[in-house]
């Protein structure tokens, strides 16, 4: 996908969506479709593959992304209830996947609550890493045509990234760096 090969990559997503991991779900690969789905604009998909799931069978950073996901999808459909509830758990349980809360923040426009994360996380020694390497630059792949949804949080991103509160926080452990290769 990240290549501009979205239909192939879907395609092979949902074949390893649909293989058993350890004789159970593949919770990784259906988290990874559905933020994928989400990506370009097939809520309605994202949200039927992550109904496959028990969040009560997910590990802390496993709920995060499902719930993560089901922000991104009920944000899109304009489901209210849905949406504050998966908002309300990512907010939550911040510490357990911070960029699973960013992502979702930035989602939905949240450009304040994602500064507020990042700068807290920032004063953590063992958050900051992950942090710091979330807020870097990648290029775009040359053949891929970035969907509205990927578009609307790229310029999310970039608006978190320009933010005073956020350049001060990130100054004294690092920067930001614009690489010349895809993000995969």
């Amino acid at each position: 996908i990240g290549l501009g090969r979205r239909d192939e990559g879907l395609a092979a997503l949902e074949a390893g969506a649909d293989k058993s991991e350890s004789g159970d779900v593949n919770v990784s690969q259906i988290i990874n479709l559905a933020e994928n789905y989400n990506d370009v604009g097939r809520a309605k998909d994202a949200l039927s593959d992550l109904a496959r799931l028990d969040p009560a069978h997910t590990s802390l950073y496993g709920r995060m992304q499902y719930e993560a996901e089901r922000v991104c999808s009920y944000a899109e459909l304009k489901d209210a209830a849905g949406l504050k509830k998966a908002l309300d758990y990512v907010t939550a349980h911040v510490d357990d996947a911070p960029g699973a809360t960013l992502r979702s923040l930035l989602w939905v426009g949240d450009i304040d609550g994602a500064a507020r994360i990042v700068v807290a996380q920032l004063a953590k020694p063992d958050k900051r890493g992950d942090m710091i390497a979330e807020r870097q630059i990648y290029a775009d792949a040359k053949r891929a045509v970035l969907s509205a949804q990927e578009r609307r949080f790229k310029e999310a991103m970039a608006a978190l990234r320009a933010r005073a509160d956020v350049k001060n926080a990130l100054e004294p452990y690092g920067r930001i760096v614009r690489f010349k290769t895809v993000q995969l």
